[in-house]
């Protein structure tokens, strides 16, 4: 079993994710470790917006634990049933077996869907709609040098043009 290596807690300044943990006895780590961080300072404002917290982000390998032999399976989110909070998101960052990494976009957009987790526990419509507002709210942040400036957005409107990426 791949040992995991977790990074210092809290990974930046005002991160809303707690604790990060990759695989660090597989092939390019490194890499891993860098995608785990690129994705909480990327999502950290949306969690901010939306009074969320995610105690542990992490990835997921087919090499160990129960969900992550489960190679279908490419995230799962252990709510902590206040509709704010996860003990734990688990992503899988490399293809099971190959352990090559998947384009990032794949990465990210499984890190919205597990996100949306938090408040609907069901893959229903709300679910969904959530998770697309998730999305999208992910690429405000990304093209916008990591801030949300969207006023008509109710979920995140923000004066003075809008939140720096890691809270600020």
């Amino acid at each position: 079993m791949p040992s995991k290596t977790q990074l210092p807690s809290p990974p930046f300044p005002n991160s809303r994710i707690e604790k990060i943990n990759y695989v660090s006895k597989l092939e390019s780590s490194d890499v891993a470790r860098d995608i785990l961080l690129r994705l909480a300072k990327e999502f950290n404002p949306i969690l901010i917006d939306l009074g969320y917290r995610i105690d542990r982000l992490g990835e997921m390998c087919c090499c160990h634990a129960k969900m992550g032999r489960n190679t279908k399976i490419l995230g799962y989110c252990m709510p902590n049933g206040d509709g704010k909070t996860s003990r734990g998101i688990y992503i899988r960052l490399r293809h099971p077996q190959t352990h090559a990494f998947y384009d990032y976009p794949q990465i990210s957009g499984t890190l919205a869907h597990e996100i949306s987790h938090i408040k609907h526990s069901s893959h229903s419509a709300e679910f969904y709609e959530w998770m697309d507002h998730i999305q999208d709210l992910h690429d405000e942040v990304c093209s916008n040098g990591g801030k949300l400036r969207n006023p008509e957005n109710p979920w995140n409107a923000v004066e003075g043009g809008g939140k720096q990426l890691g809270g600020g």
